[in-house]
Parts: structure tokens; C-alpha cells; sequence
């Protein structure tokens, strides 16, 4: 008997007719999304070669995907490289973080209540005491169930989060019950939501103190909406701006944008996005690792060796740089 056998898991993009293609066109169903392009064939072809067993996946990857532990969070995938896949959305069927569904409306009533609880003004739930304590810092500028004074102010609390395809954020004021709450389904929706806020806060005459905005999340907003050559020229413009900008711009901004690029599949976008970060930022050992990972995965191993190695030249103790040296020379 041999000892060996060949497994291709993603082996085709085959859907079975009553899934009605999971919600995509069927040239999405064409991309690496759904399967492993070729992948079969050269599995078959060493099968024969070696003359050992070979074993196929007969679904596409979108369906389940055979390459993932029984209990890994992407086995059933809602979104692939970046591409949404309309009929998947996680249920979310746990009773903890994240499976608790309500609306904005009833948000901003359940702020509302605790705000006039701490006033003392109505106790209907919780009494005044019990609020105090939710509102006091329990560690850092943490109290229980919400986040306190995050924007400069004591008397704010609220909270933020997301979920596979929502976001949310809720911000309150104790001592004069205005606030607002936020939902949207999308994956930008914090990012919108905070416009949102300050906009009312100006309209409203909030005493409000937001921290300056990262440029990082507007740019990958641009991206998702406008396109990555959209999001570059975004950042060439925050970047003359200067300071006149409201947005911060670091040594992260272009990294985090890039890495977007690269998990969404484009991977030409990734490696132009961390070029301009080493071109802005050529002591930041973290660029040529970024930029070293997105010409690994272009395949372009000897522009990849070189960006690790300064990466490593630059911070010695980067161990994901030294092991992905290792790895990519011992395979030469």
C-alpha cells in the first residue's frame, strides 16, 4: 500500500444548483474566490506521476471550504479577497458579543436611560448607584459595558462594533443626555458614522472634543468606493495638505491601506501603496516588511528578499522577517 495520497481542496468551483450561485455572477465563479485555479490538473497530473490516490473536493470553496478547520470562523466564508458573497452573511446565533440585534432607535433610548439614571432624573432598571458604577472607570477609560471619555470629555460614554457586514457606534453624554447612535450595514460603517457624529456635535452645540481622524480609514474607505488609484491621489492630497488637514497621517496609514490591496486580491495596488510608504518613510523597518510580504506573494522572491533584508537590517529583532528570509532562500 503507498504512504502517500494527494488531497486538492479547492479543487473546483462547482455550486450546486439550488445555492442559485451563492448571490454572484457566475464571473466571479471564474476567479480564485471560488477555486484554485488549475489546481486539480496538476493534482492529477502528480497523482499519475507518483502512482498514488488522488482525492478531489466536489465543491467550490464559497460553499464550504475544505481547507479550514471544522470550527474556524472563515469555513464558511462571508467574504472572499475582498469580494462580499451575498449569500453567506454569518446568523450570528450565539447569545454573547455580537449576538445580541436591536436598532438605532432603541439604542439611543437604552443611552438615553442611562444617562438620565446617573442624573438620578429616572431609575426605571437600573438605580442611580448601580449607573455610577457602569460609568466609572474600572480599567483605564473602561466602565462596565461602555468606554468613558474617549474624545476628551468625563461625561461621555458609549461603544462601537461590528459584526460580518455591520457596524455600529453609540455615543452619549451623562450630564446633558444628547447623543446619537449609528448603524449601518456595511464594513465602512464606523468610519461613516464618525462623520456623522461630528457633524451633529457642530450642529448641536455638543461640548465635543473628537481626537483627529486617521487618514488610514477614509483612505480605505476611498478604496471600496472610488477604487485604489481613488485612495492614492486621496493621499497625495491629505500629504500636501499638511497640517491644514484634519487627518493624521503616519508611518501606518499607507501599511494599513496596502495590506487592504493585499487581502482583497490586488496585490499590483498592495506593492505600489507600500513602495510610496518606503519612498515616505524609508526608516520605518516595517515598510520593506510589508513590501517584501506583497512581492512574495507576487511571486517576485528576489524583491521580496531584498525588502526583508532591510527590514531585518533596520530592526534585527524582527522575527517575521527573519523566518520569511528562511523560508523563501530554502526554497531557491
Amino acid at each position: 500500500m503507498t504512504p502517500w495520497i494527494f488531497f486538492c481542496d479547492h479543487a473546483t468551483n462547482y455550486i450546486p444548483p439550488e445555492l442559485t450561485n451563492l448571490g454572484l455572477p457566475a464571473s466571479e465563479l471564474e476567479r480564485h474566490i471560488a477555486w484554485d485555479i488549475g489546481a486539480a490538473a496538476v493534482t492529477a497530473i502528480l497523482a499519475e506521476v507518483f502512482s498514488v490516490p488522488a482525492v478531489f473536493s466536489s465543491v467550490s470553496r464559497l460553499v464550504i471550504d475544505c481547507n479550514r478547520h471544522l470550527h474556524a470562523g472563515d469555513l464558511i466564508p462571508e467574504v472572499s479577497d475582498g469580494t462580499p458573497i451575498p449569500g453567506k452573511w454569518h446568523i450570528y446565533p450565539e447569545m454573547a458579543a455580537a449576538g445580541l440585534w436591536t436598532t438605532p432607535t432603541d439604542l439611543a433610548k437604552f443611552g438615553i436611560e442611562t444617562a438620565l439614571s446617573k442624573q438620578g432624573k429616572a431609575n426605571h432598571v437600573l438605580d442611580q448607584a448601580t449607573t455610577h458604577e457602569m460609568l466609572k472607570p474600572q480599567i483605564e477609560q473602561v466602565g462596565l459595558g461602555f468606554f468613558l471619555g474617549q474624545y476628551k470629555n468625563p461625561e461621555e460614554f458609549g461603544h462601537e462594533g461590528d459584526d460580518a457586514g455591520f457596524q455600529a457606534l453609540l455615543i452619549m453624554f451623562a450630564d446633558s443626555g444628547k447623543g446619537v447612535a449609528v448603524m449601518a450595514n456595511s464594513e465602512n460603517g464606523v468610519t461613516v458614522a464618525n462623520q456623522v457624529i461630528q457633524s451633529v456635535a457642530k450642529e448641536y452645540g455638543w461640548n465635543y472634543t473628537p481626537d483627529p481622524p486617521a487618514a488610514a480609514a477614509l483612505l480605505m474607505l476611498v478604496a471600496n468606493i472610488k477604487g485604489p488609484r481613488a485612495a492614492i491621489t486621496r493621499y497625495e492630497e491629505l500629504k500636501k495638505a499638511g497640517s491644514s488637514s484634519p487627518y493624521t497621517l503616519d508611518e501606518n496609514t499607507l501599511i494599513q491601506l496596502g495590506y487592504q490591496f493585499l487581502s482583497g486580491g490586488q496585490t499590483d495596488w498592495a506593492i505600489q501603496t507600500f513602495k510610496l510608504e518606503v519612498q515616505d518613510y524609508p526608516k520605518n523597518w516595517n515598510s520593506y516588511d510589508s513590501l517584501g510580504e506583497a512581492y512574495l506573494k507576487a511571486g517576485q522572491n528576489d524583491l521580496s528578499i531584498e525588502n526583508y533584508q532591510k527590514s531585518v537590517e533596520l530592526n534585527p529583532q524582527n522575527q517575521n522577517g527573519i523566518d520569511a528570509l528562511k523560508k523563501i532562500q530554502g526554497q531557491k
